[in-house]
């Protein structure tokens, strides 16, 4: 079966794809290509993943949010993509949600 697992890493796109156990490509699965507000959705995430992030010539590091209710209101976003992928592909993906913060 085929898996979507949601998870950010600093400059990627949040969705890898794999199949037997084997990656696959990290992108939008082919089935949800045409879906502009999800790609908007996502690559949105994957910029506020980016800016909790100080990456310059000498230094990277990890900075986090501004506030409690950032992360809050961050991880309702992950919650709300992982919920549509589970219904728009639910029968041919299993969907994981592997963001931690």
């Amino acid at each position: 079966m085929k898996k979507i697992k949601l998870y950010l890493e600093y400059q990627c796109f949040p969705i890898w794809i794999y199949e037997d156990g084997h990656f696959l490509y990290n992108d939008i699965p082919k089935e949800l290509v045409e879906d502009k507000e999800l790609e908007r959705k996502l690559v949105s995430l994957q910029e506020k993943y980016n800016n909790l992030f100080i990456d310059t010539d000498i230094s990277f590091k990890y900075i986090g949010f501004n506030s409690d209710i950032e992360k809050e209101l961050f991880l309702d976003e992950v919650n709300q993509i992982t919920k549509y992928l589970q219904e728009a592909l639910g029968e041919e993906y299993a969907i994981e949600n592997e963001i931690k913060i």
